[in-house]
């Protein structure tokens, strides 16, 4: 089964938006870096950030500069869900 095959942590290879099985974008950029994790109680997160993101003086996420702020967070996108897999979900994991 699927769920099964993909527990663990996936190194992220490319994201990019396909339309009609044409290419027309990369919204972090074509060298966006980051992960995937699948845990075995259902649960699924990930993290992509852009290779040029702006770097924060400070480890505060609340301190600073918040044009820096404002544009550091325009560079990463992270997520963390409840995940299911079904038969029916198409994927590319190989």
């Amino acid at each position: 089964m699927l769920a099964e095959k993909i527990i663990g942590v996936w190194e992220l290879q490319i994201w990019e938006t396909v339309v009609d099985d044409t290419v027309v974008g990369y919204p972090l950029g074509e060298k966006a870096s980051g992960f995937i994790a699948y845990h075995p109680v259902g649960f699924m997160s990930v993290n992509i950030s852009a290779p040029n993101r702006v770097r924060l003086a400070t480890d505060d996420p609340f301190a600073g500069d918040p044009k820096l702020l404002a544009l550091d967070a325009k560079a990463i996108s992270l997520i963390a869900v409840p995940s299911r897999l079904s038969r029916r979900t198409k994927s590319s994991i190989t």
